[in-house]
């Protein structure tokens, strides 16, 4: 049995979504990116409880968050299973922008679960979004639950607790009922 679910990266340019997707499939990180024009998109293969004939693939999509490249993201979003929004815990105009994000997936794919990650968190000395601005903003979002994970590509904290996240809650009840 191999299953499948695409999982989606959104955020504002240079947050650090492809060095958590690097970080995460191919355990590497470096401080030199190209930025992504439009989308990419990386895939790892996981087995379930250890079971080599039992595989989810993971397709795990990195959305450019350039506003030139916003009339393409509701081609890149389809198909979406969850929704990664990145914002950088060291500029605070990255997580104003997280409420756009939202409506954005929200308007695309309907009510998918949605998983908020704070960058960069080997940077704290340089921190301008602290826990209870990130607190005050998940309060205001009753409807939804969004579960929040702080991490750092550079250190590899929290990375894989995040997609691990996905595949617990999202993947593995997807494809079990």
């Amino acid at each position: 049995m191999d299953l499948k679910a695409k999982v989606t990266l959104l955020g504002d340019s240079e947050v650090g979504k492809t060095s958590l997707i690097l970080r995460y499939v191919k355990n590497e990180f470096t401080e030199v990116y190209k930025q992504t024009l439009g989308a990419d998109f990386m895939t790892k293969r996981l087995e379930i409880n250890g079971n080599p004939d039992k595989r989810i693939t993971l397709a795990i999509w990195d959305l450019a968050g350039q506003e030139q490249f916003s009339n393409l993201r509701e081609y890149y979003l389809a198909g979406t299973l969850a929704a990664i929004i990145c914002f950088d815990i060291t500029q605070k105009s990255t997580f104003e922008h997280v409420p756009a994000w939202m409506q954005e997936i929200c308007n695309i794919c309907g009510d998918i679960p949605i998983i908020l990650v704070g960058t960069k968190n080997d940077l704290a000395d340089h921190r301008q979004v602290t826990m209870k601005d990130i607190e005050a903003f998940l309060a205001k979002e009753p409807t939804k639950q969004i579960h929040f994970f702080e991490t750092s590509s550079a250190t590899h904290h929290n990375v894989s607790n995040v997609f691990q996240h996905i595949v617990d809650n999202y993947v593995l009840k997807e494809f079990s009922g």
